[in-house]
Formats: structure tokens, C-alpha cells, sequence
């Protein structure tokens, strides 16, 4: 999880800056490269189908948000192996269920998703 809030985080927001960061800056940030940082998350994904295997964890919720919502907005690579897990995320149960809550309150109380 820390990962995602810092090195990850970090990463989107200068990549979505469009700030270049020469070798030598990114040997002090806390994340390194962009791309390094996107391929540790690839690596990390290697054994599936969540992070920790077959066990879901808070982890996957966090990941799979700053995944799902960096690849929408066009902030983080549209990578295969990310499309794929968050793919498999959105399909889950409680997922569906927590949309279906949210959309008839919102139905109740007048507001627009």
C-alpha cells in the first residue's frame, strides 16, 4: 500500500506534470524513473491474479483504484498486464454491489453520477 501512495503516486504526478527527470534526479527521487516504477508494479502482478496471489487484500482495492482511475484519465500507461487486473477487479462482487448502492442513493437524493 505504501508503495502505491508514494513511489507510484509520485511517478503519475510527474509523469502527468510532463517533468523530465534527467538520470541523476532520478537517483534521488522516491521513485526512480517512470518507467521503473510501472514495471515494478508489472512485476509485482506477475504471479496474480492479486498481488498477494489468490488471496484479495486492501491492497488490490488501493492498487486497482490508482490503476483503473490513472489509465482513465490518461495519467498511467495503458499497459496489458494493468488492463487486464483491473479488468478482473471491476468484475467482483462487491464491486457491482457497492455501484448498485451508490447509484439508488444517488436515484434517492436527486444526484447525477
Amino acid at each position: 500500500m505504501f508503495f502505491v501512495a508514494g513511489p507510484l503516486e509520485q511517478a503519475v504526478s510527474v509523469n502527468a506534470m510532463g517533468w523530465e527527470i534527467s538520470d541523476e534526479q532520478s537517483r534521488t527521487l522516491g521513485f526512480g524513473t517512470v518507467a521503473a516504477t510501472l514495471d515494478a508494479v508489472e512485476i509485482a502482478l506477475r504471479e496474480g491474479p492479486f498481488i498477494c496471489g489468490d488471496a484479495f487484500t486492501a491492497v488490490d482495492v488501493y492498487l486497482g483504484s490508482a490503476l483503473n482511475w490513472g489509465m482513465m484519465f490518461g495519467t498511467l500507461e495503458k499497459r496489458e498486464s494493468f488492463q487486464a487486473y483491473v479488468g478482473e477487479l471491476v468484475k467482483r462482487p462487491a464491486l457491482l454491489r457497492a455501484q448498485q448502492l451508490n447509484e439508488a442513493r444517488m436515484a434517492e437524493t436527486g444526484s447525477h453520477s
